[in-house]
């Protein structure tokens, strides 16, 4: 990992506040987004079976998810805005390799 998760947290929470002051993201908080997916991707207890591909394809999809989503983080009910932000990601992750996996049995099946 990049950084611990403590100091994930600590950096989200401040670029993410920031953020919501300013309405917009900033470079730092779209790095951090971008840093953390990557992160995510190469742990390979939770997606031995991912491959290159499939991982880089995830982590821009995953990207693209807290962009959308993560902004609308609230302080006032946690600080735990790495969690937040994980579950982002993971949930991501998942529907992206379903998409995947989908395409690739279709594919399968049809050329049979």
């Amino acid at each position: 990992m990049k950084y611990t998760v403590e100091e994930y947290n600590n950096k989200l929470l401040l670029e993410l506040e920031y953020s919501q002051q300013k309405g917009e993201l900033t470079e730092d908080l779209k790095m951090l987004y971008f840093d953390l997916a990557n992160d995510i991707s190469k742990n390979k207890e939770r997606y031995p079976f991912t491959n290159d591909d499939n991982r880089v394809f995830c982590v821009v999809l995953a990207y693209e998810a807290c962009v959308k989503h993560a902004i609308k983080f609230n302080r006032h009910k946690t600080d735990n805005a790495y969690g937040y932000v994980n579950v982002i990601i993971r949930g991501s992750f998942a529907g992206t390799l379903q998409k995947l996996y989908k395409q690739r049995k279709k594919l399968y099946h049809d050329n049979n």
